[in-house]
């Protein structure tokens, strides 16, 4: 085959050239930051930006946009084709004009380090974003999640329906991603099982014992926190200005103390031979209603490293 007629061909395939491909990622780039965080540009409250107005700012052409806006679903056009929008991700303040009923399940994606600052804040928050973007396709959220990690992402299924019934709104992007302000940590839960770092702090005592090896088993409610953990998972232990790893090879779920303690020998839960092994101990340190209502956990795990 003559080049002439490869280049013919390629043009009637529509295969974009690698330098055409790249102009392209440029410009939805470069319209994207202005649809979705430029405040001191000219939009409406419902982040509408009239096309003209960006095509001032010498950035592109209106084709270009109209084309970015015609074959990417990121962007939505008006209906006389004046105006452009993107469909979610903004961190100006806009109105999404569609409030819906969620279905009872959507699904979030983020990294492992995401899924850490999740723990901390016990919520999943806008970040930068006006909106938390949630999806009904757990593979997009996966792919949405990968984008931020390098690894494998974390993927996390959100309670919507009962989140909706407690009050909490949620907006329907024209592209189909669902959009509320905040996802308190009891209405999600943890599907993939890729390794995450959680962090813990335990009396001096107890520390001493984990690094004598009497202790074992760490004794906790099976909280909103605790409930996101799996096996494989690393804790830092730490106590004042010291601090250990360890990783987590078994969780021991209990409705009560007096149960966990019957079930778990005494010298794992870091009591010497000659002690006894109190469960009003722990009684004493979380609330009869509190146990009842979430439960209890031993927390098994083996030594990592010291830090």
């Amino acid at each position: 085959m003559m080049m002439s007629d490869l280049i013919s061909y390629i043009s009637d395939m529509g295969i974009m050239h690698p330098s055409e491909r790249q102009d392209t990622i440029r410009m939805s780039k470069c319209l994207s930051k202005m649809l979705r965080h430029r405040p001191d540009l000219p939009h409406d409250e419902y982040g509408w930006f009239v096309i003209d107005e960006i095509v001032q700012r010498g950035s592109m052409t209106r084709e270009q946009i109209l084309e970015l806006a015609e074959t990417n679903g990121r962007y939505e056009l008006s209906p006389d084709g004046e105006m452009v929008r993107a469909c979610h991700g903004h961190s100006i303040d806009i109105s999404y004009e569609t409030e819906v009923e969620p279905p009872e399940t959507l699904y979030h994606g983020t990294s492992p380090l995401g899924l850490e600052g999740i723990l901390r804040s016990g919520a999943i928050s806008k970040m930068g974003r006006t909106k938390v973007h949630l999806s009904d396709d757990p593979e997009k959220a996966s792919f949405v999640g990968g984008r931020h990690t390098k690894g494998t992402p974390v993927l996390l299924k959100v309670h919507a329906g009962r989140m909706h019934r407690a009050g909490m709104r949620f907006q329907l992007s024209n592209d189909g991603v669902y959009l509320t302000d905040r996802v308190p940590i009891r209405y999600v839960e943890r599907v993939t099982e890729n390794p995450i770092r959680h962090v813990m702090h335990v009396s001096e005592e107890s520390f001493d014992r984990v690094m004598d090896g009497s202790r074992r088993v760490e004794m906790r409610l099976r909280d909103d926190k605790r409930r996101m953990m799996m096996v494989g998972d690393s804790i830092v232990l730490s106590c004042e200005d010291r601090s250990v790893l360890v990783r987590i090879v078994k969780l021991h779920r209990f409705d009560s103390f007096e149960e966990l303690y019957r079930s778990i020998p005494k010298g794992m839960l870091g009591y010497h031979h000659d002690e006894e092994a109190d469960p009003s101990v722990m009684n004493g340190i979380y609330s009869i209603s509190r146990i009842e209502e979430y439960g209890v956990l031993g927390i098994e795990f083996t030594m990592m490293d010291q830090m």
